[in-house]
């Protein structure tokens, strides 16, 4: 099927890391035989006039649109990108059957463009965490105006868990709606592949955003367990000095260690190699994370917050409330004093059944049968 593929987030040259996931639904539509074309639509203050570049990646095309960041709420510049957008997918030949579209704002006039040019169904996947109640500033204006103007146009909504769709429902953006989760490279993050170790290690892999992901209170937790108990491990792409200058300011602490930024192999060789990954969010949507670690056969501690609850259950991990780092800190020790508490063959295994590429890809074609049906 040709799939058409508009995004609002997409790795590109400006932001090599944002939307790595949705870039995985990609792999997950290539992997059971759709044609994509990607068309990427990233506002920025980096260049002055719109500006198309174009790419190869894995044998699909990709388009990437910059403009200027005053453009996105202007409805004659809207116009101007369409007809610019609609240039080069003309030239390319793509006639698409169907279009699948990831998060709304602010590609969501664009998608509803084309839409109407093209007279197919549009299906949106939703990943943005801005809906949730944590957010209600993030929900500006400009943001419910676009999105009741476009939503109607979406025959069907594909949010990573049903509690996002829960959040966008009470925001007033009424449809029909399916969950279809992350997914995740299964042949990187092969349980098969999991290494036996000695010390028990804890890691925690995240962009360490202060309002989102709790690091700090992770490095409480772990330093009031025994010393040489077990390891930390934290990694990500995020303020790493600021990590560095909390895990000093609570003395000599020999047992964490704090990597930069990985490349999706590393993280994969890291968890393959850790015990527990440990996810201390105040908010979050379908971790990514979650679904990795348990594609390795891991286990994780994490916040009974958003959709985690929907990822984690006695088979595979614990739940603790967030900001309660005394509820933390005793997960971490029941852990290590009960290492053999979970099944690492039966953790992967689930998780390859849920989160790897076919299983998404499936589910997807599964949904675009449907609307096209309708």
């Amino acid at each position: 099927m040709n799939v058409l593929f508009p995004t609002s987030w997409f790795p590109s040259k400006y932001l090599p890391t944002n939307g790595n996931f949705v870039e995985r639904h990609l792999d997950a539509l290539i992997e059971v035989g759709h044609k994509v074309l990607v068309v990427h639509v990233e506002y920025t203050n980096r260049v002055l006039m719109p500006r198309v570049e174009e790419r190869d990646l894995r044998g699909t095309h990709v388009i990437h649109l910059f403009a200027p960041r005053w453009m996105r709420s202007s409805p004659a510049a809207q116009k101007r990108i369409n007809k610019k957008l609609l240039k080069h997918v003309e030239e390319i030949g793509f006639k698409p059957e169907i279009i699948h579209a990831h998060v709304l704002f602010p590609i969501g006039q664009n998608t509803a463009f084309f839409k109407n040019h093209f007279q197919v169904p549009l299906v949106l996947t939703e990943h943005w965490s801005g809906y949730k109640p944590e957010n209600t500033d993030r929900y500006t204006r400009e943001v419910a105006r676009h999105n009741q103007s476009v939503f109607e146009h979406i025959d069907l909504f594909l949010p990573v868990s049903e509690n996002l769709g829960e959040s966008m429902r009470e925001k007033g953006i009424e449809g029909e709606y399916r969950t279809v989760p992350n997914c995740v490279h299964t042949d990187l993050f092969d349980y098969k592949k999991r290494v036996e170790h000695s010390e028990y290690r804890f890691i925690h892999i995240s962009n360490f955003d202060l309002r989102a992901k709790n690091t700090e209170g992770i490095i409480d937790a772990f330093v009031q367990l025994p010393q040489g108990s077990a390891k930390l491990i934290i990694a990500g792409d995020g303020d790493t000095e600021r990590i560095r200058k909390y895990i000093e300011s609570k003395g000599d602490s020999p047992d964490i260690e704090l990597k930069g930024q990985l490349n999706y192999s590393e993280v994969a060789e890291l968890m393959l190699n850790s015990d527990t990954h440990v996810l201390f969010s105040n908010f979050e949507n379908l971790p990514c994370v979650i679904a990795e670690m348990h594609c390795t056969g891991g286990n994780v501690i994490a916040t009974d917050v958003g959709g985690i609850p929907e990822m984690v259950d006695e088979s595979n991990g614990i739940l603790v409330k967030p900001r309660n780092v005394t509820e933390l800190k005793n997960a971490m020790l029941y852990l290590i004093e009960n290492r053999s508490q979970f099944d690492f063959r039966q953790i992967g295994s689930e998780a390859h059944k849920k989160y790897s590429l076919k299983a998404v890809g499936d589910e997807f074609t599964r949904y675009y049968d449907l609307v096209l049906e309708k």
